[in-house]
């Protein structure tokens, strides 16, 4: 999973709108792995809300995170 987060971080700093989108796949794909496989949906929840919080200055990218 740390790889996977990376990844999310990796598109997040590049700061283009596809870029989020791509970021919100991976985040996506992510989400699956907490709440379907580790099966810890509070997790997840520290996860998002933190990435949430520390890129609250983004719009772009909340928006594309909306559905998270």
């Amino acid at each position: 999973m740390k790889g996977s987060r990376k990844v999310v971080l990796k598109y997040i700093k590049a700061k283009t709108r596809s870029n989020y989108q791509t970021a919100a796949m991976s985040a996506e794909t992510l989400k699956s792995i907490y709440l379907d496989i580790v099966k810890d949906a509070s997790r997840w929840q520290r996860y998002i809300d933190k990435l949430r919080q520390t890129y609250r200055g983004y719009p772009a990218l909340q928006d594309e995170f909306k559905g998270l």
